[in-house]
């Protein structure tokens, strides 16, 4: 679909993307895996295009059709503790960042680097800023394991730091990254030196 988009489209930077809308049924009304909720979140913050995050999306509403998808966002309290307002809040603020290192990172075409069954990693931003992203299919439920991840661009010894759980990782002799995968959630992986004076995982 990455590549479909991005060459079908005369610029899929300028696409504005969203996964939930006040004209169709909510994301969690399908299903209340918040694992699969956090996958889609990170893929519409972390993708090409201008992200649009529905109000009460954060806060995992589940309305169904119209007029069951548009619920009053202040039930929620405005919480900013709830999973999925973290896990938008923190791929923001990465994205952010990452615009601010590199001035060609809204314009640099997202593309897959690795995919199986039910895994896709991409990667978007220059050598040195950029964002890998791997996503899964697999849900809460999804076995615990290491993704040796190639071709993200990044050099062996090379210290990241994932974003969603603030762990450190280094790039293996070879190039690739040995990403820790648990319970169907997504990672974020950008390189620890960009990331001084963020307050990002810091």
């Amino acid at each position: 679909m990455i590549e479909t988009v991005k060459y079908t489209c005369a610029d899929s930077t300028l696409l504005g993307n969203f996964i939930e809308n006040h004209d169709n049924p909510r994301f969690a009304s399908y299903t209340n895996d918040m694992s699969l909720a956090k996958n889609v979140a990170a893929f519409l913050i972390l993708s090409d295009g201008i992200p649009m995050i529905y109000a009460g999306q954060e806060q995992h509403y589940s309305g169904g059709s119209d007029p069951y998808n548009r619920e009053v966002t202040w039930l929620s309290g405005y919480s900013t503790e709830s999973e999925l307002y973290k896990l938008v809040a923190a791929s923001n603020a990465i994205r952010t960042h990452a615009i601010g290192q590199d001035e060609g990172y809204l314009t640099y075409m997202n593309w897959p680097i690795y995919q199986d069954d039910s895994t896709i990693a991409m990667r978007k931003g220059y050598d040195g800023t950029q964002i890998i992203t791997v996503l899964t299919n697999a849900g809460a439920d999804g076995s615990s394991y290491t993704l040796s991840l190639p071709n993200t661009g990044y050099e062996a010894g090379l210290e990241l730091t994932e974003i969603y759980s603030c762990t450190s990782l280094t790039v293996d002799s070879d190039g690739s990254v040995p990403v820790p995968m648990k319970g169907g959630l997504p990672r974020v992986l950008y390189p620890n030196a960009g990331l001084e004076g963020s307050g990002i995982c810091q």
